[in-house]
């Protein structure tokens, strides 16, 4: 508690959950998220499918997730991760402008990026979506 009563907003990282099917991106995201004091990377998954397995051991906070992905892509991941819990902040990254721009629209998505502009943008997207 601060002297004014409130709870510390950044005492905490938040606990991130990285997707993506490439793996030398998934490792590059987690090697630079690892190193964002914001954040505690608290897995990495290869697919959809393995994210939405792995919610209720991981608990995170935010899912960042591709949104070209084979069999279940991240658009259409977002609305079961928040199906499962709704607390969950959900942004998707892609490389293609008009997907950024659509993903921004729907309703179960918290935030969308361009990959290019990850490392400057998706820590203050988080910082707006947590502590608004």
């Amino acid at each position: 508690m601060t002297a004014h009563g409130k709870q510390a907003a950044s005492s905490q990282p938040i606990r991130l959950l990285v997707v993506d099917d490439h793996p030398v991106v998934l490792d590059a995201l987690q090697e630079w998220l690892g190193r964002v004091k914001m954040f505690t990377v608290v897995g990495a998954c290869n697919s959809a499918a393995e994210a939405l397995a792995c919610l209720a051991d991981l608990s995170p906070e935010i899912v960042l997730i591709d949104v070209n992905m084979p069999q279940i892509s991240g658009v259409e991941a977002a609305p079961m991760i928040k199906q499962r819990n709704p607390a969950i902040r959900v942004v998707l990254m892609s490389l293609d402008d008009a997907q950024v721009a659509v993903a921004r629209r729907l309703p179960s998505v918290d935030g969308a990026v361009h990959k290019e502009q990850l490392m400057d943008e998706f820590p203050p997207l988080v910082q707006r979506l947590f502590h608004p």
